[in-house]
């Protein structure tokens, strides 16, 4: 039997450039998956490379995806080209492109709003819906996040409140440095007819006063828990005039305790439910992803404990080292098809 071969792919201009054997972030996952007797390529990629690296991909087993192009201003269309026409040759892809459609955009917050993790969340198809709807928004909560379609590290997320007295919003945006920013009505649409330039849609949920509270993320490979996060301080956090930088992320193995009854939820229920709701089947999850909550009630025991911020699939790194053997097994798992 011929020895699999991994390729995992991240971003650079060349070769020498980066590598995955000698990567802070993918070093140890690396050396891993060839301990376990994988071969591993290290593959860097651009979208100038794009057409370069379509045969040679072609012959991999499986195909370890950690590239952002939305982190260069630019969009997805070229790379997610790519990896359909590698999926159709028979490369197993770890976050497929219909995937990330189903479950990797913010509009996984609209469809899943009914879900225990659910919140209020509006959907705006167009400008001219966001123009009628979105000031009626604001009957169930002072202040609400509008979050773009697609977005990465903050950009397209803007929290909008009512100014007390004042016909105007107060708008400040989650991407790092941003200050509060006060505009009239009229000024607030023209700030953000762009978003729909594209098609897409606009997604509006109700601030969570909890964030105060941290944030939890839950890592999984495919339908299993493979570790948490939890940061305390993160974009938006409220502190006055005084902005605060986001604090560091710590991070936990599936077995702590701390967040064991995230993990049952996760696994027994709420994954689950997200297929379901989603059409998403269990070998089309991605190798890797993860879902960030807020904590609403710490000593909650209950479903409504958490509410769902965002679902993170096409480019989660950095990941705690409980991960690696997870993503390992996931990976050897559809590889031989068991």
């Amino acid at each position: 039997m011929m020895t699999p071969t991994i390729g995992m792919m991240i971003s650079g201009q060349d070769d020498l450039a980066r590598s995955v054997f000698t990567d802070e972030k993918y070093r140890a996952l690396a050396e891993a998956l060839g301990a376990d007797g994988l071969r591993v390529e290290s593959i860097v990629y651009n979208n100038a490379r794009a057409e370069a690296l379509r045969a040679p991909l072609q012959h991999l087993d499986a195909l370890l995806v950690w590239v952002n192009p939305l982190e260069n201003g630019e969009d997805r269309r070229v790379l997610d080209a790519l990896l359909l026409e590698v999926s159709r040759a028979g490369v197993m892809v770890s976050t497929h492109p219909d995937t990330i459609q189903r479950i990797g955009t913010k509009r996984v917050l609209y469809e899943t709003r009914e879900m225990d993790w659910g919140s209020d969340v509006e959907l705006y198809p167009d400008f001219s819906d966001f123009v009628t709807r979105f000031a009626d928004s604001f009957a169930g909560s002072h202040s609400r996040v509008l979050k773009r379609f697609r977005g990465d590290g903050g950009n397209g997320i803007y929290k909008v409140s009512q100014v007390p007295g004042e016909d105007g919003l107060s708008v400040l945006h989650a991407h790092r440095g941003a200050e509060v920013e006060h505009l009239s009505a009229e000024a607030f649409y023209a700030r953000f007819e762009n978003l729909f330039a594209q098609g897409q849609p606009l997604i509006n949920q109700a601030w969570n006063a909890n964030i105060t509270n941290g944030m939890v993320r839950c890592y999984l490979c495919g339908d299993r828990v493979a570790g948490f996060g939890y940061q305390e301080i993160i974009a938006l956090y409220p502190s006055g005039a005084v902005p605060v930088m986001p604090s560091r992320r710590h991070y936990y193995s599936a077995q702590c305790g701390l967040f064991s009854d995230l993990k049952r939820l996760m696994e027994e229920r709420w994954v689950g439910q997200l297929m379901q709701r989603c059409g998403v089947e269990a070998d089309a999850l991605p190798v890797l992803w993860d879902a960030d909550f807020f904590i609403d009630d710490p000593y909650s025991r209950y479903p409504d404990k958490y509410t769902l911020c965002e679902i993170n699939v096409s480019c989660v790194s950095p990941f705690p080292d409980s991960a690696i053997p997870e993503i390992g097994r996931e990976v050897r798992r559809r590889v031989s098809g068991i």
